[in-house]
Order: structure tokens, then sequence, then C-alpha cells
């Protein structure tokens, strides 16, 4: 019998537990190289980008470059032309309306990032928006042409941004998604619209036009606003409509008996518009009145004017307020309800506002 030869002593060692030994050491090995290359591949990727800015940050940021180039300009001409004579004061009140302005709009965005030189990255540039609404014609070149000195110049530059920055807050605001924001940018677009004209008038300088209407109207409907919002502003538009009667027919002055006029007919327009949009319109929910109570200076005809600087106010908040409940393809008619009522106000007399239509920012 042939004996069987003696096993190896290599395969002597093959046990299940130097098998185990072995996998363990090669997967230890598969491990550490995986945590140096994972290492090298965290050093090599690439740094954290801006990220993409929203239709609501970039209305913001628009704004904010608004505010920042109006108030860099305003305090340069300020230095040049001091704060005593025209249009001096319209300037340190331009200055200090943009400082408030970016304080509401919450200032220059910070990302934080550091850029690939290894400084800070304090601040990121607007992406552009639309300077008119949509559907809107679209506005004439600038043909506003100043000869003379440098400073009236700057003062003309001065007076075309601040309607540049009006026209877009005006454009922005069917794409704003925030209603408090929309309501926050017509309202600063309204003063920029109101200094750009304070300006211009002071300086004796043209203004070129904007896409506001001569006569902004009332829309036929609001979807989505309940009766029990309008009905207000019927009467206050009428109330209106009544005291500008009353003044046309003290004042001394032709031209302000004219202008009264023609006011109390656009007032009273819009409350029928508006008892119209509310379906109130000849029933016993109409709020209208034949006769309102005025105050005594009114009727004695001193002061009349100021009383209707304060009437087109208290519009301009009910359409500021208005602004943040209608859906966003109305907002742009509210808000040039807003504006129209905000300068008429100025015209007869009232003191310029930071924040027209938005009574909780009054200032």
């Amino acid at each position: 019998m042939t004996p069987r030869p003696a096993p190896s002593t290599t395969a002597a060692r093959r046990t299940p537990a130097t098998v185990a030994l072995r996998v363990r050491a090669m997967l230890a090995t598969v491990l550490v190289t995986a945590l140096v290359t994972g290492c090298s591949v965290r050093l090599e990727t690439p740094s954290p980008s801006e990220p993409e800015p929203d239709s609501r940050e970039v209305a913001r940021r628009a704004a904010v470059t608004d505010a920042l180039d109006v108030a860099e300009l305003a305090r340069v001409l300020l230095v040049e032309t001091g704060t005593e004579e025209p249009p001096g004061p319209e300037l340190a009140r331009t200055v200090d309306a943009a400082a408030v302005h970016l304080e509401a709009l919450g200032g220059v965005y910070d990302s934080g990032l550091v850029d690939p030189d290894g400084g800070e990255d304090v601040a990121v540039a607007p992406t552009s928006t639309p300077t008119s609404s949509p559907g809107a014609p679209e506005p004439e070149p600038s043909t506003t042409e100043v000869a003379g000195d440098p400073a009236t110049e700057d003062l003309a530059e001065l007076v075309e941004r601040l309607s540049q920055g009006y026209s877009r807050s005006r454009g922005s605001l069917v794409t704003v998604p925030e209603a408090g924001l929309a309501r926050l940018v017509a309202s600063i677009g309204t003063a920029q619209l109101a200094q750009a004209r304070t300006i211009a008038a002071a300086a004796g300088i043209p203004i070129t036009p904007v896409d506001l209407p001569t006569t902004p109207t009332v829309p036929a409907e609001l979807p989505g606003v309940p009766a029990g919002t309008l009905v207000p502003l019927v009467a206050l538009e009428d109330a209106a409509g009544y005291a500008f009667e009353v003044v046309a027919a003290r004042v001394g002055s032709e031209a302000e008996r004219v202008a009264a006029s023609a006011r109390a007919d656009v007032h009273r327009d819009r409350a029928q518009a508006w008892a119209v949009a509310a379906g109130v319109a000849g029933t016993t929910s109409d709020p209208r009145a034949t006769v309102y109570a005025l105050p005594p200076e009114v009727l004695s005809g001193e002061g009349a004017t100021a009383h209707l600087g304060t009437l087109e106010l208290g519009l301009a908040d009910a359409y500021g307020t208005l602004l943040g409940s209608v859906a966003e393809d109305d907002r742009v008619a509210a808000a040039d309800l807003l504006t129209d009522s905000y300068l008429s106000a100025r015209t007869w007399g009232a003191a310029p506002l930071f924040f027209p239509g938005m009574p909780e920012q009054r200032d």
C-alpha cells in the first residue's frame, strides 16, 4: 500500500481563522487608501458659489442699488451746493431718504463667501429688472439735455436716476412674490419720483416722462379681493371729491380753482368706479353721502388746500394697503393710484414722506 503524502505546511495553515485575518488586513488597507483619496478629493473641491437670487432678491437688490446710486450722487451735489439755497434742502432730504430706504430694504447683500483672491465678498451686484410693467409701451428715450455748469448736469443726472428708480420699482411689482416687499418697493419708487419732480422744479431742469398714466383709473375688477375691502375706498374717494368741490368754490386763485375742480371730478369718478367694482352702486350698501363734514379752515377758505393734501395722503395710504392684498397682476394698478394720490398730496401742500402709502413706516 502506497503511503499518502503528508499535507503541505501552507495548506495546513489555511484555517478559517487565518483567512479571516487576511480579509481584515485587506479591508484595512482599502479603508486607509479610501481615506487618503477622500481627503485629496475634498481639498480639490471648488469653493462654494454664490446662490442664484430668486425674484424677491432680484427686486430687493435692484432697489438697494438705486438707493446707493442716488445717495452717492446726491451727497456729492450737496457738498457742492450747500443747504441754504435750492435745491440744497431737497438734496439733503434725498440723502436722508436713501439711507432710510436702504435700511428698510435690508442693506447690501453680503454672502460671507471668500473670493478666489482671498478677500471677503462683501457685496453682490443685483440682477437687472424690467423698467416697465408687462404690456406697457416702451418708455420714450431720454430727451433731457442740460447745457451749462457741471452741477446742473449732475442735478439732471440725479433726477434721471430717481425717475429710473421709480420705473424699475413699478416694473418689478408683478414678479415680487412677497406682498410686503411689493408694498415697500412701490412706496420707495413713489418717494423717488416725487423727489425727482421736486428737485427738477427747484433747479429749473426738465424731467424725463415716466410710465405713470396721467390719470390712473380704477380696475374694473380685483379677483380675490372682497367687497368689504373696496367699500371704504368708495367713501374716501367721494369725500375727497366733495372737499375739492368746496375748495374750488372758495379759493381765490383762478389756477387753483381750475385745478381743484378737475381733481374733484377725478375723485368722484373713482368713487363711482369703486362702487361698481364692489357691487354696491345704487344699493343701500353704497356708503356715499350727500354732504361730508369739513374742518373750519376749509369752509373759511384759509388753509383749505392743506386739508386737500391731508385727504390725498389718506388715499395714498389706502391704496398702499390695497396693494398688499391684490393679485400680482393687479399691483401696478394699485401702485399707480398710490403714486397719483401722493403726488397730488405734495401738490396741495402735504409734507414729503419717506414711505408714502405705508402708514406703519411713517417717519
